[in-house]
């Protein structure tokens, strides 16, 4: 969000000017001075060593979406359970996670944040695997 900052800081304009470009950026990739804002998609698949109970899948469900607004750069997140129909490509994936980050810069720090090294902490002994995909939103 460095052309964001950049341009809240020095251009004078009002907050609800600030905010429409930000909107702006986050619908169509707005050039601003050269400078393309893309933000990124990061997705999550989990696998467990034995199913979890319904709490336990809800717990880690609130507790992934409670990093909005406590992680920075997340523009939307969502998690849940797989209830795909595709029974045979479901491979033991029950859980999933989708956030959407404002820049690569915020993808980048989210991985070593002190939330989410909690949240990957709490899965010791219980996961099997994870399959990660994070991609630019063109």
């Amino acid at each position: 969000m460095a052309v964001l900052r950049l341009v809240n800081n020095n251009s004078g304009l009002s907050m609800q000017h600030f905010n429409l470009i930000k909107w702006m950026i986050w619908q169509e990739q707005l050039q601003l001075g050269g400078w393309i804002y893309v933000m990124f998609e990061h997705m999550v698949c989990f696998k467990f060593k034995e199913a979890l109970a319904a709490q336990k899948e809800q717990e880690l469900i609130a507790k992934l979406l409670s990093f909005k607004g406590q992680i920075p750069g997340i523009v939307e997140i969502t998690a849940g359970v797989n209830e795909t129909e595709e029974t045979g490509n479901r491979q033991g994936y029950t859980l999933g996670l989708r956030v959407t980050f404002e820049d690569r810069e915020s993808l980048q720090q989210y991985g070593p944040h002190p939330l989410h090294q909690e949240f990957v902490q709490s899965l010791k002994g219980i996961i099997d695997n994870v399959i990660v995909i994070d991609y630019p939103i063109k």
